[in-house]
């Protein structure tokens, strides 16, 4: 893992599945974490260059999870994933720092233009 890397944190095997074989081939290095608990150990130390997280985990749940991922490294764009589109979670998600919320199913192909773009966002504003 010397590159950056894109961190997925879902419990879900196929939604991990799917991330995982269509990232690397747009040139991510791709870490997963099947729990919160498992995404912050594989985050402490060195920040992700984008986070797809989960928002309904057993254990520690998806705001927590952001919560802790956003004290630590509030520059990290984080995606967050959820089957349920519900109004409160997408303003808790927004309110914790989440910079997109996107609604499972999800097409691939749309997913990587919204990560692609926010890695180019924080290029920029790291250069600047």
């Amino acid at each position: 893992m010397s590159r950056d890397f894109v961190l997925i944190v879902d419990d879900d095997e196929v939604i991990r599945s799917l991330l995982r074989l269509t990232l690397p081939s747009e040139g991510f290095d791709v870490v997963e974490a099947e729990s919160g608990d498992h995404a912050l150990e594989l985050a402490n130390g060195r920040a992700p260059a984008l986070v797809l997280l989960d928002w309904r985990m057993p254990g520690h749940s998806g705001a927590e999870v952001l919560t802790e991922l956003k004290q630590r490294y509030p520059r990290t764009p984080v995606i967050v994933l959820t089957a349920e589109p519900e109004t409160p979670n997408r303003k808790q998600a927004e309110s914790l720092g989440a910079d997109v919320f996107v609604t499972k199913p999800f097409s691939p192909l749309q997913l990587l233009s919204t990560i692609e773009r926010l890695l180019a966002e924080r290029a920029l504003d790291e250069r600047a």
